[in-house]
């Protein structure tokens, strides 16, 4: 039994070996297998080709993408020192028009002054009354004065040791006014001062003052009120209750000071 089994193993061994042999015959490359093969191969190399440009145009996108935002990056960057560069000429333009508008308003607007205050003797019956007093106002500018408005007051001021008064000028007078043109003149109202008061004030029992006020507009900005306001005390040269000889300065005379002189 043993035999039989050694000779059956022996006989499966040599018919193994036969078929490997007969099977180890040269391959024929040109069967429909190896095109097969040939085909995948090509495939599989056109595949890691495709793969490969793939990648490349891939990261030439990216270097691209990289690039353009940092040229749209740079670019902005320029863009807005551009604009900073044009606000800073435009504002510069804008100052200098504005300078030149005001430099132009300053030196052809209009500028209207007090020229001081004048009186004469006011007579009635050949005797002395009282002392007429007014101002002299002119436009220096070249331009028009535009709702010239003025107005003229004065106050008494008694005790041993009066104060310069305040003034403030009467609304009514904003009911009458007048354009002044260029380098033209004027003059305010009549203030009538009288006899008595001037000779308490010649024997230093009072002070008297007068203050005039005027207002106005320019051509160039109408919307801006100007003032101008002139203060003065009465001083006398001479016992005011005789008129003066003919030819001779009236004895009253005008010393501006105090607080209310000025212009805006």
């Amino acid at each position: 039994m043993l035999k039989n089994r050694t000779q059956t193993l022996l006989l499966a061994f040599l018919c193994g070996t036969a078929y490997a042999t007969e099977s180890i015959a040269e391959p024929n490359y040109l069967s429909s297998e190896w095109w097969l093969v040939y085909l995948t191969a090509a495939l599989a190399i056109f595949t890691l080709g495709l793969m490969i440009y793939t990648a490349r145009m891939w990261r030439a996108t990216v270097r691209l993408s990289e690039d353009a935002k940092a040229n749209a990056d740079q670019q902005k960057k320029h863009t807005e020192r551009a604009l900073a560069t044009a606000e800073q000429s435009a504002n510069a333009a804008q100052r200098s028009a504005d300078i030149s508008a005001q430099a132009l308003s300053n030196s052809q607007r209009a500028f209207v002054f007090w020229k001081g205050f004048s009186c004469g003797p006011h007579m009635w019956d050949d005797k002395l009354k009282e002392y007429v007093v007014f101002a002299e106002v002119e436009n220096v500018g070249p331009t028009p004065a535009l709702d010239v408005c003025m107005t003229i007051r004065s106050q008494v001021v008694r005790g041993a040791s009066p104060q310069p008064p305040v003034f403030s000028p009467d609304p009514g007078f904003l009911s009458a006014s007048a354009v002044l043109g260029p380098r033209g003149t004027g003059r305010s109202a009549y203030l009538t001062v009288s006899i008595a008061d001037l000779v308490d004030c010649w024997e230093r029992r009072a002070e008297v003052h007068v203050w005039a006020y005027l207002q106005y507009r320019d051509i160039f900005n109408p919307d801006k009120i100007h003032h101008h306001e002139q203060c003065a005390k009465i001083q006398l040269i001479h016992e005011p209750s005789t008129p003066p000889p003919e030819g001779h300065p009236p004895y009253v005379q005008f010393y501006v000071q105090g607080a209310q002189n000025g212009a805006a």
